[in-house]
């Protein structure tokens, strides 16, 4: 045996599932389990090395010896019928069956291809196990999230109670070292941070009624796609979102609206906000003024650091420009205290050009719209 051979099989019989919920099975039970499982092993008419290496693992759970994979490898090349019954017989009507189907699919994905007589037979043990719809879909998507190591579905599973319990597959958490709930929001948060980071420069708002300048730091460049689904992202892990009008409308739990899906490059679907490559650092558009302040607000929380959108007041006249002289490329949003939002067209972005504008509702969106944020500090500018 070649040193590399015996490394792997010490490893194989060194690795086991910490606290498997089927180790306290009496001994027939365990043989019907790995008899089920050992069928899904030859059931594509190929036995796998890696395949036989995931049986060993569960026998070593099981505390069974090493000699029963040769009987599981017989068994799987001349299945017995009386065997397969009283494994349906035995589980349909336990708990223990999801964690079964659980091992099924870990055993499905062994070979790195998910072949077609595997899919059906997969599909006949969850209906033989009388599992329903949602938790045949349930379990399909807990195997996935978990063999893939997917952090923000994990976190929403975590939370959730509408999915199985956990105990259900929390071996297989600890098989690949997935970290817990808080762990994984760290990791997040701090994956959030640094995407955060906005580039700055200074701008000059110019009130005709006032003897003084102000320089604000505002952001180089509008809030992007990518910034702006990863808030999304968040709120909806959290269970903060919901969605109307054909799940076009995403809005707050409080049901402001915040984003027009229809009109923006931002999609959703199964659970994930994405954009394509080539627009993720583009403006972000189709957000609303709640958008754009509710955006604000949970940037504060996670940085702690205040930010706003660009604000004027409006008994005064404004000139506003970057303090370098560069127009802005964008239809830009800013908030008028008191009353409601305005939009900046490029035109209107020149050094020293007064602001004729145009006023928006609070709900409502522009496929055209974009906003960047202002920093809350200032100083007089003369």
């Amino acid at each position: 045996m070649s040193l590399l051979n015996m490394l792997k099989k010490v490893k194989t019989e060194y690795l086991s599932f910490d606290n498997h919920p089927a180790w306290d099975l009496d001994l027939e039970n365990k043989m019907h389990y790995l008899n089920g499982l050992a069928l899904l092993m030859n059931v594509d008419d190929e036995i796998h090395d890696s395949e036989k290496e995931y049986l060993s693992i569960l026998l070593n759970s099981f505390e069974l010896p090493e000699e029963t994979l040769n009987y599981l490898v017989a068994f799987a090349q001349k299945p017995d019928q009386k065997e397969i019954l009283a494994l349906i017989k035995s589980f349909s009507d336990r708990n223990i069956k999801y964690v079964f189907m659980f091992d099924c699919l870990m055993m499905a994905y062994r070979d790195e291809r998910f072949h077609e007589n595997e899919k059906t037979l997969l599909n006949d043990y969850f209906e033989m196990l009388k599992l329903t719809e949602k938790e045949k879909q349930q379990i399909i998507y807990i195997h996935e999230k978990i063999r893939t190591q997917d952090q923000h579905a994990l976190f929403r599973l975590f939370r959730s109670r509408d999915f199985l319990q956990k105990n259900c597959y929390e071996y297989l958490l600890k098989y690949y070292d997935i970290k817990e709930v808080e762990d994984i929001e760290k990791d997040l948060l701090e994956e959030i941070r640094n995407e955060l980071k906005f580039e700055q420069h200074e701008w000059i708002f110019c009130e005709n009624s006032r003897s003084s300048d102000y320089l604000y730091t505002v952001s180089k460049e509008p809030v992007t796609n990518r910034q702006y689904l990863l808030w999304l992202q968040w709120l909806y892990d959290h269970g903060k979102l919901v969605f109307r009008n054909e799940n076009q409308e995403v809005r707050y739990e409080n049901e402001k609206l915040l984003l027009n899906l229809g009109k923006s490059s931002i999609v959703f679907h199964l659970g994930v906000f994405d954009c394509p490559d080539e627009k993720q650092h583009l403006p972000v558009t189709a957000i609303s003024l709640a958008g754009a302040t509710e955006f604000c607000v949970w940037y504060k929380q996670i940085t702690e650091q205040e930010i706003s959108i660009v604000y004027l007041n409006i008994w005064y006249s404004y000139q506003i420009h970057p303090k370098s002289g560069i127009c802005s490329d964008y239809n830009e949003m800013a908030y008028v205290k008191g009353n409601g939002s305005i939009v900046f067209t490029p035109e209107q972005f020149r050094k020293c050009h007064y602001f004729k504008p145009t006023y928006i509702k609070n709900d409502e969106t522009d496929s055209n719209m974009t906003f960047r944020v202002m920093f809350s500090s200032s100083t007089k500018y003369y």
